[in-house]
């Protein structure tokens, strides 16, 4: 009986003391499947460019702080493939890694597969965005691309749809004047 009890508290010493020494790993929430084909992306994505980071905008410090908040990149655009895309863009992708984000570095040239998120455009880890130094064969594939229109916003400072406001008020102030002017005209005192 003695010996019996000496294996067991041999074994259950050697059982801590494996638990001690084996640590856990973190674990990833993203889990990417194979890099998807070229012509595919080129298919589904709604813009693909090549620009370089301008600027990362982390997301504010909430009560509540997740891996998917959204990081807001700034990009000064090169070259485009697809898509609506200015000379100045911003993407969104998750905070961190664990969501899929991708983890832009500001200074540093990318090309861009851009789906349409919430806010605009967004990508992630999943999509084939990479450091423009890296994507040889993306660029042999999709070929030269174009030059982004010159930013109009940047020249008035207004959107268009500021303008045509501006201009219907305009015009119904004017309408309103030319009214209120004729009305009193008509009405002379005899």
């Amino acid at each position: 009986m003695e010996r019996v009890r000496t294996i067991l508290a041999v074994m259950l010493f050697v059982s801590f003391a494996a638990a001690l020494l084996v640590v856990p790993q973190p674990a990833h929430a993203c889990s990417c499947a194979a890099k998807p084909d070229i012509r595919e992306e080129l298919r589904r994505k709604t813009a693909i460019f090549a620009g370089k980071v301008t600027a990362i905008e982390q997301p504010g410090w909430g009560l509540v702080r997740s891996s998917a908040d959204p990081v807001k990149v700034s990009f000064e655009v090169t070259e485009v493939w697809k898509g609506d895309v200015g000379p100045r863009t911003v993407v969104r992708t998750a905070l961190d890694g664990d969501s899929c984000g991708f983890p832009f570095e500001a200074g540093t040239d990318y090309i861009v597969y851009a789906y349409s998120g919430e806010n605009g455009l967004a990508t992630g880890m999943c999509e084939r965005t990479a450091k423009l130094s890296a994507a040889a064969e993306d660029l042999k594939a999709l070929g030269t691309g174009s030059v982004p229109p010159p930013d109009q916003t940047a020249r008035s400072g207004m959107r268009p749809a500021l303008w045509i406001a501006a201009g219907a008020a305009v015009l119904a102030a004017g309408w309103l004047l030319w009214r209120s002017v004729r009305s009193g005209t008509s009405r002379r005192p005899s």
